[in-house]
């Protein structure tokens, strides 16, 4: 990046209440900071790099809250397949042929992906780490695409024959010999856990323990057609929290909204995969923001999405305008 760069004329979103939008405005880069935003600018030295932006939005990075980001090198690989059919050509197929070295590539061409589709904050769901060395390779290729964001320590771990196993205890050691201070450059690290749908109700408590034990926050997949009950569970055994952020959430009823929200958790939505995956066609978009959920999108399984969160956007508010016109003003409520 130039020492100094000058976006000249763009309608820019600032998403600040005390400057708030510029139909044409410009901003100012220095040494990869924004020292300036406003009309009429002017670089500072002759060096500078001028980008016309009439006509365009200039908007901060957008931010992915759930993305599988080793799924980079096999974009394409499951285009028409559902979830049923993703567990076994992908968790349990060629996620387990990957060795470390592939992990690396696929997350770092995953995270330089999202780089260029305006995403420069992002979750990755690190739910392809099968040992220590598969785990620090996503790490690096996270850390060397320069992307911020977290990353989610998820499994499947060391191979196993219980049908439950603990989530790695290889995440001790990583929180302690790359986020000691809190951060790793621009990462910080979180818990990718089964949650109450994909293992014992007893194992996941554990999982809730360590990871709380650790001081992580914590990411679960819940509400999904045929995974009835997640948050109810979580709140039988007294584990729901502001450090819990719920994934796709379709198909879960009313009191379970209340609950998330009542304890101050956050919801992720991924429009293309929950109807590809036939997770939900209705998604979580109006009944969490009608209870004051924070919510972000996700691009989910980039082996069978895209990488486009305006897409996933787009694909929501058409959702949610086409079913309000089939079923009435269900937005903000489930009716069961």
């Amino acid at each position: 990046m130039p020492k100094e760069l000058l976006i000249k004329g763009g309608h820019v979103v600032t998403v600040d209440p005390d400057l708030g939008d510029l139909p044409a405005g410009d901003v100012l880069v220095a040494d990869g900071l924004i020292v300036a935003i406003g009309p009429d600018l002017e670089p500072t030295t002759t060096a500078a790099e001028v980008i016309e932006a009439a006509g365009r939005l200039v908007i901060p990075g957008m931010v992915d809250t759930h993305r599988h980001v080793w799924q980079g090198a096999i974009g394409g690989y499951t285009p028409q397949i559902t979830g049923a059919g993703y567990g076994p050509a992908v968790l349990t197929g060629i996620s387990l042929k990957h060795c470390p070295e592939d992990v690396y590539a696929g997350t770092l061409w995953g995270a330089l992906q999202a780089l260029g589709a305006g995403i420069t904050t992002i979750a990755d769901w690190a739910h392809n780490d099968q040992s220590p060395a598969h785990a620090d390779a996503d790490l690096r290729g996270l850390r060397d695409s320069g992307i911020r964001g977290y990353f989610l320590y998820g499994g499947p771990g060391p191979a196993t024959d219980d049908p439950n196993p603990p989530h790695p205890a290889d995440a001790r050691r990583m929180r302690d010999q790359y986020f000691a201070s809190g951060t790793y450059g621009r990462l910080r690290m979180g818990m990718a856990l089964r949650g109450p749908c994909f293992t014992s109700a007893e194992r996941n408590a554990e999982d809730f323990a360590f990871a709380r034990d650790l001081g992580l926050p914590i990411s679960v997949h819940v509400g999904m057609a045929g995974t009835a009950g997640a948050v109810t569970t979580l709140q039988r055994y007294r584990l729901l929290g502001a450090d819990v952020n719920y994934v796709h959430g379709n198909m879960l009823a009313d009191r379970e909204f209340d609950l998330i929200a009542e304890t101050q958790g956050t919801v992720t939505i991924t429009p293309s995969t929950d109807m590809l995956m036939q997770f939900g066609t209705f998604p979580a978009t109006g009944p969490a923001l009608s209870r004051g959920i924070v919510s972000g999108f996700g691009i989910d399984t980039i082996c069978s999405a895209g990488n486009d969160l305006f897409s996933e956007m787009r694909l929501a508010l058409a959702r949610v305008r086409r079913l309000r016109r089939r079923h009435g003003p269900r937005s903000g409520s489930r009716r069961r």
